[in-house]
Order: C-alpha cells, then sequence, then structure tokens
C-alpha cells in the first residue's frame, strides 16, 4: 500500500510514524511555532514562493532567531518531499526545546505531507459570528503562528450547523475566519480586510487581487462591519487548501448570490495552478 502521510525532521523525509517531537519541544507547550500550509498538486508545491514570504515575516515578527537557517531548511524539505498527487504540505518552524518562555532554545524545522482528495469547485459555509477584538500593532494577528487554541474553542462552542467562525469586533468589523480571508462583493467591487496586522494576509488572497481585473472586478483592501456582509451581493472566503467557499449565512443571516462570482474567480485561480504547475515541469 502507498503511504498517505509523511513526515520531515532532522533533514530528512520518513514514514509518519517515525517522527516524534519531545514533551518539552516549545510546539508541543506553547504552539511556539511558524509555519505555512500549502497544497500539493502533481509533485508542485503551490505558490511556495509567496507562503516562503510570509513565513519570512511570520519569523520576523515572532522574533525567531537563525530565521536565515531555519528559511534554508524549510526549502529543503519543499524540494525533497515525496511526490504525491495531491497533498497537504505543512512547514513548521519551532523554536525548540526547553521549558520557560524566555529560555534560549535552537529552532528547528518539521514537515508533514498528507495525500488528499482534488481541489473541489467552491461548496457553501454557514459562517458563526465570534467577538474577538483585535489590536494591530500586536503584530501576533499578521502571523502565521501555532497557538490556534481560541480558535479551536470558538469552533467547538458554534452551534450546530456553522461550518466556520468569522472574527469580529462587536458588530462594528468584520476580520477573518478560523482559517482564511473574507471577500465581500457589491457591484463589481470586491472589499476585504486590509493587512492592517488584525488579519492573517493568505496567498490566495493574494492571487484573488491579479483575477478580479481580469473578470471585470476592482479590489479594495478596506474595514467593514457586519451590516456590510449581510447587504453585500455575495461574501466568500479564500484559502489555500481549500481555494474558495461561497459563504450562504453570516451568523443566523442568509446571505444573497449564488455563488457566481465564487465560482467564476475559483476557476479563474485553478488556471493559476495550472500555470505554475507547467512552470515547475520545465
Amino acid at each position: 500500500m502507498t503511504p498517505d502521510r509523511f513526515a520531515y525532521a532532522a533533514e530528512s523525509w520518513r514514514a509518519f510514524g517515525d517522527v516524534r517531537l519531545a514533551l518539552d519541544d516549545r510546539a508541543v507547550l506553547y504552539g511556539d511555532t511558524a509555519f505555512e500550509t500549502l497544497r500539493v498538486e502533481r509533485g508542485v508545491a503551490l505558490f511556495w514562493r509567496a507562503h516562503r514570504t510570509r513565513l519570512a515575516r511570520s519569523l520576523a515578527l515572532l522574533g525567531f532567531p537563525a530565521r536565515a537557517r531555519l528559511l534554508g531548511e524549510a526549502d529543503a524539505a519543499v524540494a525533497g518531499m515525496p511526490r504525491v498527487e495531491n497533498g497537504v504540505l505543512r512547514v513548521t518552524l519551532s523554536r525548540g526545546e526547553g521549558r520557560g518562555l524566555r529560555r534560549q532554545s535552537v529552532p528547528a524545522t518539521y514537515a508533514s505531507l498528507h495525500v488528499i482528495a482534488a481541489q473541489e469547485p467552491p461548496a457553501r459555509v454557514r459562517l458563526a459570528v465570534v467577538d474577538a477584538p483585535r489590536a494591530a500593532k500586536s503584530g501576533v494577528f499578521a502571523a502565521k503562528h501555532g497557538n490556534y487554541a481560541f480558535a479551536a474553542a470558538c469552533l467547538a462552542r458554534a452551534a450546530a450547523g456553522f461550518d466556520d467562525v468569522a472574527f469580529c469586533a462587536g458588530k462594528e468589523r468584520v476580520y477573518e475566519t478560523s482559517a482564511g480571508n473574507l471577500f465581500i462583493a457589491k457591484r463589481r467591487v470586491l472589499a476585504t480586510p486590509p493587512a492592517d496586522g488584525t488579519i492573517l494576509a493568505g496567498t490566495t488572497r493574494e492571487q484573488v487581487f491579479r483575477l478580479a481585473k481580469k473578470l471585470g472586478f476592482r479590489v479594495v483592501e478596506r474595514a467593514f462591519a457586519v451590516k456590510d456582509v449581510l447587504a453585500c451581493d455575495e461574501a466568500f472566503v479564500t484559502s489555500a487548501i481549500v481555494g474558495f467557499q461561497h459563504v450562504s449565512h453570516f451568523g443566523k443571516k442568509r446571505l444573497l448570490g449564488d455563488g457566481a462570482v465564487t465560482r467564476a474567480l475559483f476557476h479563474a485561480y485553478r488556471g493559476l495552478v495550472e500555470q505554475a504547475i507547467e512552470r515547475q515541469a520545465r
């Protein structure tokens, strides 16, 4: 049987079950990591350059030492990964072993590769609304780090029937979901919250900026409120793994739109994916 899970540690790929983390690794103790998750198709780590750029930014925001070495190890993990047709690659950089938040440690690089199904056309999602104000100056929300305890708790507490949560500051500002960036469409304009330190700017979000103009849309980065989501023509969520999701409900309210905008962007995005794979194959 062909393995469907692999792991990377100590500069080599191996069977997933052969890699173990020490109980005092800060990834285990505190979720003290920076990481990137990306799709793999036909053996190609899609848009790794964009993910690497964001990983470098996360390392800087989180104050990691040895950043150049870690990025080099991440490159080696991606370059040497086993070939799979469709998969999810997660590259995780831990601050290392040792108890105590101030303790100096030696950072380490890990990775995992899971075989999954091919990326599907946009599905509908229902978003629960969570009141969680954010401070832009902290920098934490702009970094992709491993502490997802709060997001997991919000998902666990969401009422039955919801697929994800949208983080908001009361009704005055909407930020993002637990796993993606939010867009709203209104009269051929796509709006998404600004990358001002309160959201994680996704790589698929950046691709929407490229695709929108070709499809006759204008993209603006601006803060918007819950009322703007409820009054939009259509809303969707972007992420590297799922791609695009059409938001059918925001809280208890059903949104307008049949998903046509979401589907159009998804199909254009799949064209970019094919181009990326072809470039890698040359």
